[in-house]
């Protein structure tokens, strides 16, 4: 499911249909562990759920029309721990209806 939310999300990430997310996925990754170690950064496992969180929360959400119950269900977390993360993550809650 989560596969087919990241590949009808506005082209953004294209990657084809034969490839699977796992696989696109470590791709990705490769490459942005490349340049990351090249640019001498640190901290990988925070930049990676920072950047990786607040796309996937807001996708979820708006599979979900704003339903914060269903969406914390399909996320696999408590509605209190999603509601924290919309606020730590700066999710607006207004578009996604």
């Amino acid at each position: 499911m989560i596969e087919q939310m990241l590949m009808k999300k506005e082209n953004i990430i294209s990657a084809p249909p034969s490839v699977s997310l796992k696989d696109y996925i470590e791709k990705r990754l490769h490459d942005f562990i490349k340049r990351f170690k090249a640019s001498e950064g640190s901290n990988l496992y925070h930049t990676l759920l920072r950047e990786i969180e607040k796309p996937l929360f807001t996708m979820v959400l708006k599979e979900t029309k704003g339903n914060q119950i269903q969406a914390a269900h399909i996320l696999g977390l408590n509605r209190n721990t999603l509601r924290k993360k919309i606020k730590e993550l700066n999710i607006p809650l207004d578009n996604l209806k």
